[in-house]
């Protein structure tokens, strides 16, 4: 009895480690191909925030900038921005991505509805873009809103210019319910 368990026990331990390396081989593979594509992107729009030593320094103000695509995001981003129809930056915007973009801390105030929101997130999405950050390697980012609404609101527009991203997003809220 005790072989035919250890018996059973082997076939049924080397049917799972064969579907383990069979996921980790579409892992790896769908690593490599977003590699190939996603570097050649992460190179350029790094070398316009920070130009090699001796190379000319691009330098963009919040004047020239026009369009989202007048500054130096990825492309999935780009799209996701223009599929929502976001398309000028706002005088928050202007004045704060790029500083958001090259990692600097930002400090801003603004009325309501002046695009707060999408001038903090942006640069969240760039930088996990460029740390080819997946949703396997766990948390990395955290938004605390001081009320549900905006953190809503945070949530909601995150989905939208983050979806073709290779990223997870999660909303979690507190509170007490009125009964």
């Amino acid at each position: 009895m005790k072989s035919k368990m250890q018996k059973f026990s082997g076939a049924k331990k080397k049917a799972v480690a064969t579907k383990r390396t069979k996921d980790f081989r579409k892992i790896q593979e769908k690593r490599k191909k977003k590699k190939e594509t996603d570097d050649p992107e992460i190179e350029a729009l790094s070398k316009r925030l920070w130009p090699p030593y001796g190379h000319p320094k691009e330098e963009l103000s919040p004047a020239d900038i026009k369009t989202f695509s007048d500054l130096p995001i990825s492309k999935k981003t780009l799209e996701g921005l223009k599929s929502h129809n976001f398309t000028t930056p706002t005088d928050i915007q202007r004045e704060s991505l790029l500083f958001g973009l090259k990692g600097h801390d930002i400090l801003g105030a603004a009325k309501t509805g002046s695009g707060k929101t999408l001038a903090f997130l942006i640069p969240i999405l760039e930088t996990l873009f460029k740390q080819r950050y997946t949703p396997s390697f766990g948390m990395a980012a955290l938004v605390i809103s001081p009320t549900r609404e905006l953190a809503f609101q945070s949530f909601d527009v995150l989905k939208k210019i983050g979806r073709l991203h290779d990223l997870s997003f999660g909303l979690v809220t507190g509170g007490m319910v009125n009964i």
